[in-house]
């Protein structure tokens, strides 16, 4: 019995079936679920509606990313995550929060400057703003980080500012 007849439809709707399906797996595969592109198989990430209650309970800082799947510059960034071991090395004492196209949240003060993509804003552990920021790759954006080095500056700069960590050696 032909593949077609098996599956109860004609030729030409079986290859619709089978496109389709193809579609699905190259667009799904692709992301790979939840922050793939970032080094996920490394890097612990949540959603950001568990980001804030996640931070509160472990008291860590939350490491908040901000991209678009469309985003040119945001595939740029995800290859400097795949690269670094220092910021896989960091994310463990941070909440890693993945905000990705419409997940972004409303409030104002996560988008200063405007929401701009990439961004990576560092919050208290309560959501709160921290006073980081990267005059290095654009002054215009201050929250835009476009290396690996200046990723890691700004984990530094944040274990320091919300934890009180002086030497790296200490974490």
């Amino acid at each position: 019995m032909p593949l077609h007849a098996a599956a109860g439809c004609t030729r030409g709707r079986l290859y619709a079936r089978l496109t389709a399906l193809l579609l699905l797996l190259a667009v799904f595969g692709a992301t790979g679920g939840l922050c793939d592109g970032f080094n996920a198989k490394k890097i612990s990430w949540v959603p950001w509606d568990k980001a804030i209650e996640t931070g509160k309970r472990l008291d860590k800082p939350i490491f908040m990313l901000v991209h678009k799947t469309w985003c040119a510059a945001c595939k740029q960034l995800r290859q400097k995550f795949i690269g670094s071991a220092e910021i896989e090395l960091l994310s463990e004492h941070f909440v890693m929060a993945n905000v990705e196209d419409d997940d972004e949240p409303s409030e104002e003060k996560y988008s200063p400057q405007g929401g701009y993509s990439p961004r990576i804003m560092f919050l208290r552990p309560d959501g709160s703003v921290a006073d980081v920021i990267n005059t290095a790759s654009d002054p215009g954006h201050l929250h835009f980080y476009g290396t690996a080095d200046e990723v890691v500056r700004g984990m530094l700069q944040t274990l320091r500012v919300v934890k009180g960590v002086t030497n790296p050696d200490d974490l």
